[in-house]
């Protein structure tokens, strides 16, 4: 399996005011001013070494729920120093649950709420990291336009995040893309670091236009996400694009390492998506990105939840790996463009209820071998079998034999359809 060398530095101040290193704590939801987040970042900014920001805000400008929204009229500064910034630490209020982040009885549920202000582009991301020493965001709930972009080198993180969630994790706030890692972004983590350490807890709920954005940057991990999902990781809240990787992104880890150390929780769970995941690549590069181990088409309870497209490849990329997925109940499973071609890694995957399985109508040779495709007599369509449909539409070719002709063990509990509350049979983390 090709490795990804994602650097992860977690090395957090935790005092008050220690060497090198500082806490801000914010005390108000006002947009600027003594105590604010606008405030905190041009501290920490000013601050060197790693920071912490803090929230305290007061009960008074909450609501009875125990949210407490910052709604910012123009972006705060662009944070060019390593900071994390940890809602988590805002008292509790009102009815909010005991926790913030997601345990294994109960979802996740953010104290702190932050609006950026609807209009703009550049100027109205939430948090716009440019620090090439690592950061991470953590226990927010952020909405509108762009919250989060990841435009440096600085191994980051966002995890324990709403993005174009409600607080609450049970609606849909309007938000063009949650994460957008540009210009020289790599190395982040969006979501479980699968360290074996809290990564339960770790998990983000994504629900924006467009999830996560990668554009032409490499060894990136997006993990243990739900997408399309609330923070129950069953109600449905819908996005255009889960995952879109382009423009030459190579060596992205879409799902698990498969290193056995928290692998069930390092799935991303996509669902109510028009796309899962999209790889449109340039021809010549953007080769080799890794999509192993998510549920695309299921909540995760294992239940119904269809994508229109599971997972996209366009436009030129090569030897990327489509891994043991369970790709179910969609429109199309994985739809091949261009000259776009799978490896001959790609196995293991279910492919299974889809009204088509696979189509290819570009121009490359992809090899898709090893699949359970629903039925022991392997796919239909331009297949000899009885399972999901294979169609080659284009002028290229897809090598699909042989087949696996009986269910892995990581797709048995597809294999005669899953209800709702068999515990038994779900390794999930939220009954």
């Amino acid at each position: 399996m090709r490795s990804l060398g994602v650097a992860v530095v977690m090395s957090i101040a935790w005092s008050v005011a220690v060497v090198n290193g500082a806490t801000f704590t914010v005390t108000s939801t006002a947009d600027s001013g003594v105590g604010t987040l606008r405030q905190a970042i041009i501290d920490a900014n000013d601050n060197p070494g790693e920071d912490r920001i803090e929230f305290a805000i007061p009960e008074g400008e909450c609501s009875a729920a125990g949210v407490c929204t910052i709604d910012l009229l123009t972006a705060p500064e662009a944070i060019d120093e390593a900071v994390v910034v940890d809602g988590t630490t805002q008292p509790r209020y009102g009815t909010a649950p005991a926790n913030v982040c997601a345990t294994a009885s109960a979802p996740s549920y953010m104290r702190v709420e932050i609006l950026g202000d609807p209009e703009g582009f550049f100027s109205l991301y939430t948090f716009l990291i440019v620090s090439e020493d690592p950061s991470t965001i953590r226990g927010l709930a952020l909405s509108r336009k762009y919250p989060i972009a990841l435009y440096s080198s600085g191994a980051h993180r966002v995890e324990c995040t709403h993005l174009g969630v409600s607080a609450d994790g049970s609606s849909k706030v309007s938000t063009s893309t949650g994460i957008s890692i540009g210009q020289s972004g790599q190395g982040a983590i969006v979501g479980v670091d699968g360290d074996g350490v809290d990564d339960l807890a770790e998990r983000n709920v994504i629900a924006a236009s467009t999830g996560v954005y990668i554009n032409g940057n490499w060894n990136n991990v997006v993990a243990g996400n739900y997408v399309g999902l609330g923070a129950d990781g069953v109600t449905s809240l819908g996005s255009a694009l889960g995952v879109y990787i382009r423009q030459g992104s190579r060596d992205n880890l879409i799902g698990t390492n498969e290193d056995n150390v928290s692998d069930d929780l390092e799935r991303n769970v996509i669902a109510n998506t028009s796309t899962g995941i999209n790889i449109d690549s340039v021809a010549g590069s953007g080769d080799g990105n890794l999509v192993v181990g998510n549920w695309l088409g299921v909540d995760a309870n294992g239940v119904m939840a269809p994508n229109n497209t599971a997972i996209r490849l366009s436009n030129g990329g090569i030897d990327h790996e489509i891994r043991d997925n369970q790709i179910r109940w969609s429109t199309v499973g994985i739809q091949i463009d261009g000259d776009s071609a799978m490896g001959a890694l790609s196995t293991g995957n279910c492919v299974e209820d889809n009204v088509d399985g696979v189509i290819h109508d570009g121009t490359g040779a992809a090899t898709f071998e090893n699949n359970w495709w629903g039925s022991a007599d392997g796919p239909s369509g331009d297949g000899p079998g009885s399972g999901d449909t294979v169609a080659v539409t284009g002028t290229g070719s897809l090598d699909f034999d042989p087949w696996l002709t009986s269910v892995p063990s990581h797709c048995e509990i597809f294999s005669d359809g899953f209800e709702s509350g068999d515990t038994d049979a779900w390794s999930g983390a939220i009954p």
